[in-house]
């Protein structure tokens, strides 16, 4: 195994590990750095789905929370909107176009959950209640173009189920479960999935990582949950987005 490859191991690890404990991560860090790696998007999304699909799974199958409004809702508005933005980005995008639409949704998101301040707080529940049909789409077509549509779910399921973090983290789980079931369908129907070997591994891993990661996620504060959730995307995104305009041609 050459050390390219080491590389690219240990950081999914540690991605599979955080999604684990937040619910989000292995979708979020994992695209755009499968990018940067030199990978096409249809080849990202045929390695990190399935794994991201298994994790959700084990977060779902071991929560006893009830999010059944939510699932209605969601499916309803959310998976159409994915499918048909899947179609486009696989037909239409360039990586690189795609990399920057990643980082500055990254960072967008992460700025409006770091400073958090009341009236933006009090601004997005307004806009969560009045549209929220609207933004499941919003989120479909954002998961479909970017793979990034967790982000928007994320903060979706914040202000849904405020302070209930196992709420928070199970809406996020079947969110992706749902979405990465569908972006599966997707590939396959397009001939765009391309299997390798290592996602028989990947797949594995996730039940001991996710154990591991559910014992850190009983011990975090809900403060301490969302802050060091998005103080991540925030410095990574802007990595992503540094590191593609410099090589931007």
């Amino acid at each position: 195994m050459d050390f390219f490859l080491i590389f690219e191991v240990s950081l999914i690890i540690i991605f599979i590990l955080f999604q684990s404990i937040f619910g989000i991560g292995l979708l979020v860090f994992g695209t755009p750095t499968y990018l940067l790696l030199g990978h096409s998007f249809a080849e990202s999304l045929s390695v990190l789905v399935p794994v991201s699909i298994t994790i959700s799974f084990y977060q779902i199958f071991f929560s006893k929370e009830n999010i059944s409004d939510f699932k209605f809702d969601f499916f309803k508005f959310c998976i159409p909107s994915l499918i048909i933005f899947l179609f486009v980005a696989l037909l239409f995008f360039k990586n690189d176009n795609i990399k920057i639409l990643m980082s500055l949704i990254m960072i967008f998101l992460a700025t409006l959950n770091i400073f958090n301040k009341e009236k933006i707080n009090n601004y997005f529940k307004k806009i969560f209640k009045n549209y929220k049909k609207l933004f499941f789409i919003l989120i479909g077509a954002i998961h479909g173009t970017t793979n990034l549509g967790g982000g928007f779910l994320s903060l979706l399921a914040t202000h849904i189920f405020f302070g209930n973090k196992n709420k928070i983290r199970k809406c996020i789980a079947y969110g992706y479960f749902i979405m990465g079931i569908f972006q599966c369908v997707v590939l396959i129907l397009s001939n765009n999935f391309i299997f390798k070997n290592i996602l028989i591994y990947y797949v594995i891993l996730t039940f001991f990582l996710y154990s591991l990661g559910k014992k850190i996620f009983e011990r975090l504060n809900l403060k301490i949950f969302n802050k060091t959730l998005y103080f991540a995307i925030f410095f990574y995104g802007n990595i992503i987005l540094t590191i593609t305009l410099l090589n931007f041609q």
